[in-house]
């Protein structure tokens, strides 16, 4: 019998989870199996105007976008990594 599972990344900031002293945000990533999903942390915090919505990265003028968007790529890498493995 063959299945064939389709997997979805998707990169967000979590809001309500944001600092209140700081106003860092906190970025998650949402993994969607068939219909089954689940959410976990990327392990690194941005500021909301140096987000940008559309790339799901963090801009070139955030102070940290190198380690913020290395994070969010690494991560997507071993999600995709662990599926092709399963």
């Amino acid at each position: 019998m063959y299945l064939q599972n389709k997997l979805s990344i998707l990169i967000w900031l979590n809001r309500p989870k944001a600092s209140k002293k700081t106003g860092h945000i906190p970025v998650y990533a949402r993994i969607t199996i068939d219909s089954d999903y689940d959410e976990i942390s990327v392990g690194a915090k941005v500021l909301a105007q140096y987000w940008d919505n559309r790339s799901k990265l963090a801009m070139a003028k955030s102070p940290d976008v190198d380690v913020v968007n290395s994070r969010i790529s690494q991560v997507v890498v071993d999600l995709k990594r662990h599926f092709v493995l399963l």
